[in-house]
């Protein structure tokens, strides 16, 4: 609330050595300062949920042997990054520019902001392919991995989504159209 709480904080960040540890402390810590914010008011807010750490991390883990050096992956309902967070570790070995295979999209422009952050603090590079847009646009583009936690819930005004691109069964449930994209 305070600036001087705000620099103290910083400056007491700055002597702390993050190069040998296993995890992104820094984003760690940035996501935890996120999920505080919008476990407010605003959690409701399009229906956002930010998926735990350790869920994001066990699922990225147990799919990271299936990376390869041609792997792209997307979330399409990227939220603050976090799924491409947890992936990191595992794909950086093979590629070393996360402009190469990290993609995802965000709907709200505020947690866009912290998405781009989020993935600016881990990689020190601004991720190109991390959109402000609405995933259930048509697209052709195509990837290896799609990671994410979908946005369950609700349904769509008809006529409001041009699904034709991608649903086989016609519906304006958000869930199966979620499923189908």
């Amino acid at each position: 609330k305070k600036e001087q709480t705000l620099y103290n904080l910083i400056k007491d960040l700055n002597k702390i050595s993050f190069k040998d540890k296993h995890t992104d402390i820094l984003s760690d810590m940035y996501q935890h300062f996120i999920l505080k914010q919008f476990r407010g008011e605003r959690g409701s807010k399009l229906g956002q949920h930010f998926t735990p750490i350790a869920i994001k991390d066990f699922i990225t883990k147990d799919i990271s042997d299936t990376f390869a050096n041609n792997s792209t992956i997307y979330d399409p309902f990227g939220g603050t990054s976090g799924f491409l967070i947890s992936a990191h570790p595992y794909i950086s070995i093979l590629r070393n520019d996360p402009n190469n295979y990290f993609n995802s999209m965000e709907i709200d422009h505020d947690v866009h902001k912290y998405a781009l952050t989020n993935v600016l603090i881990l990689t020190n590079q601004i991720c190109n392919n991390i959109k402000c847009g609405d995933a259930f646009q048509l697209t052709d583009k195509k990837y290896t991995h799609i990671i994410t936690n979908p946005p369950f819930g609700g349904t769509f005004k008809k006529g409001q989504l041009d699904y034709n691109w991608f649903a086989t069964i016609k519906t304006n449930s958000r869930n199966l159209l979620t499923m189908q994209l």
